[in-house]
């Protein structure tokens, strides 16, 4: 158990380095080849999307443990190469390769939270994604205050995705789960899954879209609105992210008192569109930066919030079959909302963009309320208690 829950906890802090990095560096990249570097954040997105569908197929062929550690190894093999990289094509094809380890080790890894761990898989995943918080709030710092930050940082980052690869590799695992085989006999959805799914795939497509606007360009934001260097800019991302690790921080311990996660959800949906709308009437202004601060801090748990009650109301072998298509409508939601709106001539720090924000989590918090509040798919306790023998 020491083994698979440090390889994992390793992964996801993985996660958090890569997701970071790369949009802290674009204030810099810029600079240095002078070229809008801009698209490096669609193409980050682009190639989680295609990790994930690749996830798909292999999630229910091969060991957990591969999918994890092909992602965690292909995320090493591109920050390696980020900080050696001297041309725009480079970085372009950095970015979708460092997507595409995000997405293959982020849809295992969503899987093996459920599988490996004891509990439910909203708890595990709460745990998990605020080591990939932490990890992505101090990648920034790195980047702005070490000398020679922005070839180091990525390295150390690489360094991570290979020490997860080490300690996985030596977790034993069998390829299905007891009691699984039995269950594949029968219909593959129950109604009330199937309305899980949907509510659960739309809330990630449109989470994650506003997530990636505030992310993608964190460091742009506190760029233009306070004219800072460049290299001082990847701080933003950094606050980004801390206030992504306090609210996941916040909602695990929440979590731990008994709340029920439908009803977080709705409080950080009510608390995020309130402090987006509040943002929307002080823009553009430094002190915007506050209000949106808050609001990334209450959307901060929802992506595990809304993952984690969807698996925790399948049974594993659909929780399997189900993980990559949803982990790929956060993916999709990443690479086309950003695209919308910038096609929209809506900028990430323009009024307009917190305003559509605000309406997506009063969307978000209507369909959890909606579906999510309802009776479960399928027992919880014969989903979230079950584990791979050793």
């Amino acid at each position: 158990m020491f083994r698979k829950r440090l390889g994992l906890v390793a992964a996801f802090a993985g996660l958090g380095g890569t997701a970071a990095t790369i949009p802290a560096m674009l204030p810099s990249l810029e600079a240095r080849l002078d070229a809008s570097v801009l698209p490096a954040v669609p193409l980050l997105f682009g190639g989680l999307l295609v990790g994930v569908l690749l996830s798909a197929p292999l999630l229910v062929r091969v060991r957990v443990r591969t999918v994890v550690i092909a992602g965690s190894a292909l995320q090493a093999g591109a920050l390696f190469w980020l900080a050696a990289a001297t041309s725009l094509p480079e970085i372009l094809v950095i970015a979708a390769c460092a997507g595409a380890g995000f997405g293959l080790t982020e849809a295992a890894g969503s899987v093996a939270a459920k599988r490996w761990e004891r509990g439910s898989a909203t708890r595990s995943l709460a745990m998990l994604t605020a080591a990939v918080a932490v990890v992505a709030a101090l990648s920034p710092i790195a980047v702005a205050f070490l000398p020679g930050g922005v070839w180091l940082v990525p390295v150390l980052v690489a360094v991570i995705h290979l020490l997860a690869c080490g300690a996985i590799a030596r977790v034993e695992e069998s390829i299905t789960v007891p009691g699984e085989a039995a269950e594949t006999d029968g219909p593959r959805w129950t109604p009330a899954a199937r309305r899980v799914l949907v509510v659960a795939g739309v809330a990630l497509a449109l989470y994650v879209g506003v997530e990636t606007v505030f992310s993608g360009w964190s460091a742009l934001i506190p760029a233009a609105v306070l004219d800072i260097d460049p290299q001082s800019a990847a701080l933003g991302t950094s606050g980004f992210w801390l206030c992504m690790a306090a609210g996941r921080v916040i909602a695990a311990a929440v979590l731990r008192m008994g709340v029920q996660p439908v009803v977080l959800l709705l409080a950080c949906m009510a608390v995020a569109a309130a402090a987006l709308l509040l943002t929307s009437l002080l823009a553009p202004s430094a002190v915007m930066l506050v209000g949106l601060g808050v609001a990334v801090l209450a959307m901060a748990p929802v992506y595990s919030l809304v993952l984690g009650e969807a698996l925790d109301r399948l049974s594993p072998q659909a929780a399997a079959r189900a993980t990559g298509p949803l982990v790929a409508c956060g993916a999709l939601g990443g690479t086309m909302v950003p695209m919308v709106l910038v096609a929209a001539g809506l900028e990430p720090d323009n009024v307009a963009t917190f305003l559509v924000a605000a309406g997506i989590c009063i969307i978000i918090g209507a369909g959890a309320l909606a579906t999510l509040a309802a009776p479960t798919a399928s027992p919880r306790h014969s989903s979230t208690h079950q584990g791979v023998s050793p």
